[in-house]
């Protein structure tokens, strides 16, 4: 027999609805390059709820990518994309990149669609990307908030995602506040010294979430993306670029795709895997936990 505590414990979870949430950076989609059936795999293969998305480049084509993915997966998913971008080429011009939120329309409905042009350090539309917030609720009720995030890439800019982080923690914060729900960044941080350079930037992560009192679930990731210096015939090196904070919750990550089939070890060029080159130079970060 439960004790007291045990059975609010156990009433407590069983109130609680699991939840799966996603985050992948599919490289400036879509490139001559990109092979859109495999995309539409991956993105099966995850079997995730939400998807936080960054890259899309055309809205509409991914749209029909989306619709692929959901007849093969049984999932209804739906695009919500961000200011600043996705509408596609326009001539010779290929269109400015954005970010998005994907969620499966037959396990949520939308509470609120927000995009964050102000994690830009001008506040504006430009080089660099601005969020894209997607409030959802479960069927039992339950909400939840994914702001998809990007930014500035290159080790040289990190005293602009220190900036940055600044404003996706004020972002948490007001959420949280407003929703009372779990609310998770996730994206392409792009923090290149989170084992390379800048080297002090790991620290400045992990001490920015830990004194915001939010955790950093992708921590101890081994690597979320690939790259090789440009000219460079060597191998294809690690890097951890992708991540999620939350704000509350216990969530357990795991990174999938060609990091997880490479096992995050350098790869010679003759080895490397082809999503390498028809998907994203970025791999699939799962998030598991509880409404």
């Amino acid at each position: 027999m439960l004790g007291p505590l045990a059975a609010v414990a156990a009433l407590a979870l069983g109130c609680s609805a699991p939840v799966t949430v996603a985050t992948f950076n599919i490289r400036m989609f879509p490139e001559q390059t990109t092979d859109r059936g495999r995309v539409a795999e991956r993105l099966v293969e995850l079997d995730a709820s939400v998807i936080a998305v960054q890259e899309i480049r055309d809205a509409r084509a991914f749209g029909l990518v989306l619709e692929d993915a959901s007849r093969h997966s049984g999932r209804d998913y739906q695009l919500l994309i961000g200011p600043c971008g996705g509408e596609g080429p326009d001539g010779d011009d290929p269109g400015m990149i954005t970010t998005g939120v994907v969620y499966d329309a037959s396990t949520f409905t939308v509470l609120e669609h927000t995009g964050y042009p102000d994690l830009q350090p001008d506040g504006t539309c430009g080089p660099g990307l601005p969020g894209t917030l997607a409030v959802l609720e479960d069927r039992r009720g339950h909400p939840l908030g994914v702001l998809s995030v990007h930014l500035h890439p290159f080790p040289d800019r990190f005293d602009l995602r220190r900036e940055q982080w600044s404003r996706v923690v004020a972002r948490l914060h007001e959420l949280q506040q407003r929703y009372d729900a779990p609310i998770l960044a996730l994206g392409d941080y792009n923090s290149t010294g989170f084992r390379g350079e800048p080297a002090q930037e790991r620290s400045f992560v992990e001490e920015t979430v830990a004194t915001a009192g939010l955790r950093l679930p992708t921590a101890d990731l081994a690597c979320t993306e690939y790259w090789r210096p440009r000219g460079d015939p060597g191998p294809y090196r690690p890097s951890a670029l992708d991540h999620a904070v939350v704000t509350r919750g216990e969530w357990t990550a795991e990174v999938r795709g060609m990091c997880e089939r490479l096992a995050c070890a350098p790869t010679a060029p003759e080895a490397m895997d082809s999503d390498y080159f028809d998907v994203s130079d970025h791999c699939p970060v799962m998030l598991r936990g509880r409404l």
